[in-house]
């Protein structure tokens, strides 16, 4: 069992999470938090009395799946988190068919007081940030699902990634991106509401199947023609040069997005491009991972 110096609550950590995994990958789900006010049985529910407060220990978050695991029905999101992420495969499948294959961690690390849609405060969420560092480290997972909007502000910085996966609309689509570990090993990322809300549409699913199930290492946009990239590399090639005579060097995006590098657009031998729109900026190792993502000169 893995020693934690920051995490309170430890992981679920499926049997089968290291070796099959979901559709052939390590993949760690992430929630939000745990309340310590809730009803232990329906006649408590039904008494009209107010919830009760409990004393949660270190494993209940694997207490909680192992219910699940265990036939008991238990809230309505274990349900919705299963039936987004396994897809049609699991949806009518019983939850120990699911539960197995994955990981699990509720990012923050100190009980919620009251009962679920009371939100975390900012110091529960900032006091996390290192357990949640130290559990990537450990489960070393190759995908991550981040299952609410207020985690965002919260998960470490990404260093680079990939166009949005996109469903039916412009409403349905999942972002890519993907932090790099100590061994240079890319683990990505996306991030999406919370498996309540109403933005958590049923066509996420297949969404997030091609999410889990894509090499992404191996990825790269098509929508450039070939010609369009290589005058693409031999400019972030000669970035140095280039910047000699300008001050800073035009991308364009697929999706219609444009973007500027700067005369200090090499930083620790990463690419740092800011979007003319947002304003964010997003680092890139190199040039190829810059064409990949979409990017190419204007």
């Amino acid at each position: 069992m893995a020693q934690y110096q920051h995490v309170f609550f430890e992981p679920w950590i499926g049997s089968k999470y290291y070796t099959d995994g979901l559709w052939g990958k390590k993949v760690l789900i992430v929630g939000e938090s745990h309340y310590d006010e809730f009803f232990s049985n329906k006649s408590d529910a039904a008494s009209g009395m107010s919830k009760p407060k409990h004393t949660l220990g270190r494993d209940w978050t694997q207490y909680c799946i192992q219910a699940i695991v265990s036939g008991e029905k238990g809230p309505a999101f274990w349900t919705s988190l299963r039936n987004r992420v396994g897809g049609a495969e699991h949806e009518e499948a019983p939850a120990a068919a699911f539960w197995p294959r994955v990981a699990y961690y509720n990012f923050v690390q100190t009980p919620v007081g009251g009962a679920a849609r009371v939100a975390p405060t900012k110091e529960q969420f900032k006091n996390s940030m290192a357990a949640f560092e130290e559990v990537l480290e450990k489960l070393n997972p190759d995908r991550v699902i981040v299952t609410g909007d207020r985690m965002h502000p919260y998960i470490p910085s990404r260093v680079g990634k990939w166009p949005d996966l996109m469903g039916e609309d412009e409403y349905t689509k999942i972002p890519i991106e993907y932090f790099v570990d100590c061994g240079g090993k890319k683990i990505y990322i996306t991030m999406t509401s919370h498996p309540t809300s109403s933005y958590f549409y049923k066509t996420l699913a297949v969404l997030f199947q091609e999410f889990i199930a894509t090499d992404w290492d191996n990825y790269e946009c098509e929508y450039w023609i070939a010609d369009l990239k290589i005058r693409t590399r031999k400019a972030l090639s000669g970035l140095d040069v280039l910047t000699s005579l300008t001050s800073h060097l035009h991308l364009k995006h697929h999706s219609k997005g444009y973007a500027t590098m700067e005369n200090s657009a090499i930083e620790n031998g990463f690419y740092l491009l800011k979007n003319k729109k947002t304003n964010a900026e997003t680092s890139y190792k190199d040039a190829d991972s810059v064409i990949a993502a979409g990017w190419v000169i204007d």
